[in-house]
């Protein structure tokens, strides 16, 4: 570590007044006496107000307690203060007088006068014998040994030492040596040796820009290389070395604990200069672990950051003891605030067996103590007698001394120009590039410029910049850090032609320093050639395609020079060739010279073509530049067949009730030239095949690849379902070389339930009869009426005898009962009677009906009155209370669309009810399904005789054999 002089530097060393164990005791009209506390601690600080001096200059030394103590006078406290704390340094030996004043309260003091010893020693503790009235120059300890003059013998005394440095009357003479010449990037020798003075450092400003280049040294030589040219002035100084300083106040040691392993011992301490570089420590080892290793460090904070740390190896530290002068720990330089508490650490971590020293005090025991490490035991304190703690700080000199001195030096470094080399040129094709590759070998620290021209292609538009320092461009002047260039610039050149061209390069520095080459480059002619690609060329990737399908074929080539690419493509299917021209310039053919043309000239050609039948064809490609330079190339493409596919489909689903026709329709699409099959499958049905023919005429050949593609053709089958049912029509449409596709159509058959025709009937069949009694002579007539119009008239004439042989019968008579169609009106006419007629008779009348199919017959009954006249007219609205009993005709009539079987069920309203089935096949039930077309209308005829008069709900249902139904009710009332 550097050692700065001119500094001023502050010795500060705190002594420790040992504690006075024997009692106080008091005479009458006592003296004063000087007593301290028991366990108190007591001393001063000896300081010089600087550390250098000049021979013959004034040392002045201070002297202050260590803060305020209390002490007894007279059995009253006082504190103790130094009022006359300076005196100057004179000669060697003599004695001066101390005065303490004591002060015991406001207002009064006491004097007292110590005797004071003054004695300078030297480094090596000799003491000094001074020449004349001087101190020779060097390092010196003063101590200073004070015992109290009016205490009682061997109460108390007080000794410290102060150490300063004594120079010489004047500080050192700076020669720079010189003037220096040189190039830059070679090495110059600068020499300080005629500097004068002892103990000299040198430092060197090569630039005499005010900074610093060089860290101090105790060499006055140095070879320093310039990068730049320089013509100034370079300046040297030299300061005298070895400046130290005792810290101002010390402490105890303070450790972790008395067994760590890993130890760390900690004091807090103010500097009073601004610079740390080393310290000295009293440690001490007997024996370590060859890694162990002890650290110094300086610290903010006791577990604060490092500012500073620096270490010695065991084999460093000396054995057995704790030396005076301790180990010297060399930090890199930090600063400090003068006055501000900083931490010295001390650490060790331990490896294993071993015995180290920490030397220390302890302030709870009246003698010094260390700490000793021992393996299987730990740390330990060891209690001996005046053992201080003790580490010394160095600073950096002190300033305003005349300790240091500068000179300066003329220096003219002169600029060298780059050198160039070339690397070999061999031959190259047209079209290939050519790789110029030129070296340039600076000297110094200069930016470098390329400049490149001449023939062909690829030359840089512009200079090319190689900065010396990337981070600041331009290059500054001076610029005299040392980095020498060697740069390589390379060029890839092209030429479209073939024959010998001409290149050329200048290198300049930035300091105007110009070298030029120049030469030349040979290019020979190459024909084209197919470029190779990952996929074989022509088909690519895909060597089989599909019939129909237009895809791209293709190939890469490069013409290595800049001609014009003709190429011609053949299908292999009898098609015509296709040919093109790929221009060099994109517009027109080439001229016979072009060797700045496009080069290298890549051709990349792509044609789309078709196939309308499958098969293996193989397509050929020639190419030609305009140099008759050709190359071939030939692929194989396999072209599949591809089933047709439908266009317009079928629907997928469709529904559609028995009985109606289902028409499906379909368009089919064949990508190649092939003909086209549709085939219908009906279920339940039948299969029929048509075939559309690619050309219109007939089937078309094996091998059709130029026939009419693609091809469309359309179709449609019908067809009707007889019976309801789930099902389903395929239909498969197929080329001639066995592609094809095919289609389901489900077709959901909706049962049809059937449908009643007309009206249901119900009438009654047979004979009416009017029957008249009573008075002889009267007639009665006998209207029939069938829906208001009359349909028969009779008459009877009263006469003698039984009435049953003169009644009227009107026969095949018909009664509707849900219409109520008949009626009849019977007129009584008794005043145009014979004159032998009875006016005052009556005349019994009764309508009976005999039914055609049996049953009993029934009758009304009416009286006329001749003295009566409304009784004269008898109305018959309603026939139906005659038909009690009687067999009633029911007549419905039902029909089906499908073929399905019909039954017929009537429920007559009293309880009772009658079925019948009809067969639409009138053999027996209908299957399922039963798809052929057969509608049914089937009549159904049934008797039924009531019992009772009343009103009764007859209801006729009518199923078919798959559930639909239809059901229709009339109402009767008898």
């Amino acid at each position: 570590m550097e050692v700065f002089t001119e500094r001023i530097l502050v010795l500060v060393l705190a002594a420790i007044l040992p504690i006075q164990s024997a009692p106080l005791s008091f005479e009458e009209n006592p003296q004063p006496l000087w007593g301290f506390i028991p366990g108190e601690q007591y001393g001063l600080n000896l300081t010089t107000d600087k550390y250098n001096y000049d021979v013959g200059e004034n040392v002045t030394i201070t002297i202050r307690n260590i803060g305020d103590r209390i002490m007894y006078w007279s059995g009253a406290p006082a504190f103790w203060t130094i009022l006359d704390e300076n005196w100057d340094w004179v000669r060697y030996g003599e004695v001066m007088l101390l005065t303490i004043v004591i002060e015991l309260g406001p207002g009064t003091s006491r004097n007292e006068t110590w005797d004071q010893k003054y004695i300078i020693r030297d480094e090596q503790g000799q003491i000094v014998s001074p020449t004349g009235n001087q101190v020779p120059p060097g390092l010196y300890h003063a101590n200073t040994t004070l015992h109290c003059l009016d205490c009682e013998a061997n109460m108390t005394y007080i000794n410290g030492t102060v150490e300063f440095y004594i120079g010489g009357l004047s500080g050192p003479v700076a020669d720079a040596g010189g003037p220096y010449t040189g190039y830059e990037g070679q090495p110059v020798a600068f020499d300080a040796s005629s500097s004068t003075g002892e103990s000299l450092e040198y430092r060197w400003d090569l630039d005499n820009d005010g900074s610093w280049d060089t860290s101090w040294s105790s060499s006055p030589f140095l070879n320093r290389t310039y990068g730049d040219d320089y013509h100034g002035l370079a300046s040297v100084e030299v300061r005298t070395t070895d400046v130290k300083v005792d810290i101002d106040n010390w402490k105890p040691a303070d450790f972790m604990g008395p067994f760590n392993i890993d130890i760390s011992h900690a004091q807090s301490f103010k500097p009073s200069q601004d610079v740390l570089t080393a310290v000295d420590l009293d440690v001490g080892i007997n024996w370590g672990k060859p890694n162990d290793l002890m650290y110094v460090s300086i610290r903010e904070t006791r577990d604060g950051n490092n500012l500073t740390q620096a270490s010695k190896h065991h084999s460093e530290v000396p054995r057995y003891y704790c030396p005076n002068d301790g180990v010297h720990f060399d930090l890199p330089d930090i600063s400090l605030t003068p006055g501000q508490t900083y931490w010295i650490v001390v650490e060790s971590p331990m490896t294993g067996d071993g015995n180290y020293q920490i030397c220390g005090s302890n302030d709870d025991y009246p003698d010094g103590s260390y700490w000793i490490w021992e393996s299987n035991r730990g740390w330990r304190e060891v209690v001996e007698p005046n053992r201080d703690l003790r580490f010394r700080t160095y600073s950096a000199g002190s300033p305003g001394q005349p300790s240091a001195s500068t000179d300066t030096a003329q220096v003219n470094i002169s600029n060298l120009a780059p050198s160039l080399s070339v690397a070999s040129i061999p031959p190259q094709y047209e079209g290939e590039s050519i790789e110029l590759e030129v070296t340039a070998v600076d000297p110094g620290s200069d930016d470098l410029v390329y400049s490149w021209w001449g023939q062909c292609n690829g030359w840089p538009a512009t200079s090319l910049l190689f900065p010396n320092d990337p981070q600041m461009i331009p290059d500054p002047y001076p610029s005299p850090d040392v980095n020498p260039r060697s740069v390589t610039d390379a060029q890839s050149i092209t030429c479209g032609d073939n024959g010998d061209f001409q290149w050329n390069v200048r290198v300049e520095d930035d300091d105007g320093g110009v070298t030029t080459m120049s030469g030349t480059m040979t290019f020979v002619n190459e024909p084209p050639e197919y470029v190779y690609t990952f996929c074989p060329q022509i088909v690519g990737c895909l060597p089989t395609r599909l019939e129909g399908e237009s895809t791209g074929y293709w190939v890469i080539l490069q013409e290595p020079g800049s001609d014009d690419v003709g190429l011609e493509w053949t299908w292999g299917d009898g098609s015509s060739n296709e040919s093109v021209i790929h221009y060099n310039d994109g517009v027109g053919p080439d001229p016979p010279d072009s060797p700045d043309g496009t080069y290298p000239f890549d051709v990349d050609d792509t044609r789309n073509h078709s196939y309308g039948d499958d098969g293996k064809y193989a397509i050929f490609v020639l190419a030609e530049d305009d140099d008759g330079g050709s190359s071939a190339m030939s692929a194989d493409v396999t072209i599949l067949n591809v089933a047709p596919s439908l266009t317009v489909s079928p629907p997928e689903i469709l529904s559609v009730d028995e009985g109606v026709e289902v028409v499906l329709q379909a368009t089919a699409t064949e990508p190649g030239s092939d003909d086209l099959t549709f085939t219908w499958t009906w279920d339940y049905g039948f299969t029929e095949s048509r075939t559309s023919f690619n050309d219109g005429v007939g089937p078309d050949p094996p091998d059709s690849p130029l026939g009419n593609f693609p091809f469309s053709a359309s179709d449609s089958s019908a067809h009707t379902y007889g019976d309801d049912c789930i099902c389903t029509v395929s239909l498969t449409v197929e080329d001639d070389d066995g592609g094809s596709i095919t289609y389901i159509t489900s077709v959901q058959v909706i049962n049809v339930p059937p449908s009643v025709e007309g009206e249901v009937k119900a009438n009654a069949e047979g004979d009416l009869t009017l029957r008249v009694a009573g008075e002889k002579w009267h007639d009665v007539s006998l209207k029939l009426y069938d829906k208001g119009t009359e349909i028969a008239s009779v008459t009877v004439l009263r006469e003698p005898g039984n009435p049953d042989d003169q009644s009227v019968t009107i026969e095949d008579v018909s009664i509707d009962l849900l219409n109520n169609n008949l009626s009849a009106v019977v007129e009584y006419m008794p005043l145009d009677d014979p004159i032998n007629g009875q006016i005052n008779g009556a005349s019994p009348v009764w309508l009976i009906f005999t039914p055609k199919s049996g049953g009993e017959e029934s009758r009304l009954h009416h009286t006329f009155n001749v003295q009566h006249p409304d009784t004269w007219i008898w109305t018959v609205e309603d026939f139906n209370s005659l038909l009690v009993g009687v067999d009633i005709s029911f007549e419905a009539t039902a029909t089906d669309v499908g073929s399905d079987d019909l039954t017929f069920e009537w429920k007559w309203g009293d309880g009772e009810s009658t079925s019948t089935t009809y067969f639409n096949d009138g053999v027996g039930p209908d299957p399922y399904p039963s798809p052929d077309i057969n509608p049914i209308e089937v009549t159904d005829n049934q008797k039924h005789a009531f019992l009772a008069w009343g009103t009764y709900t007859v209801e006729l249902t009518v199923t078919d054999d798959d559930g639909g139904c239809v059901v229709q009710t009339i109402v009767l009332t008898l």
